[in-house]
Order: C-alpha cells, then structure tokens, then sequence
C-alpha cells in the first residue's frame, strides 16, 4: 500500500466515504453541515495522507478519527460564535431551533428530537462514544483509534454514556407528559 498513490486515496473514499457521511450526520443532524464537514475531513486526510500509519489501525477508522476532529472544531466554532451573539445581544438561529418542543402527541419526529436533545445534554466525551458505537462497521479496537483512547476507557464512557443516555431521555419523556398535563 502506498499512500502517495491516487488510487490508495479513491479506494479510501470510495469504501468510506458513506460511512463517514452517516457518522456525521448522526451527530449534527443537518445533510448540508454533514455534507461539508464530510468533505472538509476527506480533505484533511487527503493532505495528511502521509501520516496514516497502518499500524494504528484502519485507513477508515483514521479518517473517521479525522471527521471526528473537524466535528469538534465545528462544535468549539459554534459555541464562539453563540458567545459572540450573546455578547453584542443578537439571538442566532440555533436558539431558535433549541426552542421548539412538540407537545401535541409523540411521533416519530419528536422520538427523534428526544434522542438528538438527550444526546446534546451529554458531556462530549460520552456523546462521542455513544454515537459511534451506533455505527455498525465500528467496533470497540476502531472507537478507541477514533478517540484515541485505551480500549477499557471505551468500554467504562460507553457504559457510563448509556447509563446517563437513558436517563435523559426519561426526563425529556417526564417533561413532555407534565407539558401534555
């Protein structure tokens, strides 16, 4: 395998790059956003292409571990730009969208709001091991890669992560049903 060869690359994109798309999209939750922080992590790797080392696992799980990086950087740049509306007093569109709560009957959508609300309200670190162990090409050896954590760290934050998952989602439940009366 060379990784300075085009072809080492399209064969990358080719099998991956379906699978990076979906991970993204779980987490933000908008085909626009997951279509360009998709694009931006396969151009990353691209420049970095140098640096996968087989050795530390898979070309997928490492440009997964790529997507995983450009997510974070997109959520750090959110947040900046929420304190900096905040700052000079303008309301974003974000807070607009986080405003919304169904309180007619449960559905499908709302289930779905739930779960992406539940998931939000989770520290990063637990958030980050739960969406990928949603994903079903990713194992426990890969999510360590992606994170770069031990393999037992993944084990206990994804125990824990289900844990406190769970409970959040008992409480948007509890709210929904005191808001129905």
């Amino acid at each position: 395998m060379n990784v300075d060869d085009r072809a080492w690359f399209d064969d990358l994109y080719n099998h991956a790059q379906a699978d990076v798309y979906r991970f993204v999209l779980f987490r933000v939750g908008s085909r626009t956003v997951a279509e360009d922080l998709t694009a931006e992590a396969f151009t990353r790797a691209f420049a970095a292409r140098h640096s996968f080392d087989s050795a530390l696992g898979t070309p997928k799980s490492w440009v997964l571990g790529i997507a995983h990086r450009v997510m974070q950087r997109h959520y750090r740049d959110r947040e900046r730009q929420g304190r900096a509306y905040a700052r000079h007093g303008v309301r974003s569109a974000s807070d607009d969208w986080s405003e919304q709560v169904s309180v007619d009957k449960v559905t499908v959508e709302s289930a779905k709001d739930h779960v992406r609300m539940a998931l939000e309200r989770l520290p990063e670190h637990l958030r980050e091991v739960l969406v990928l162990a949603a994903h079903p090409d990713i194992d426990r050896s890969q999510m360590s890669d992606i994170l770069g954590v031990a393999e037992g760290t993944v084990k206990s934050r994804l125990s824990r992560a289900r844990t406190r998952f769970r409970a959040e989602l008992d409480v948007l439940a509890g709210n929904e049903l005191t808001d129905r009366g």
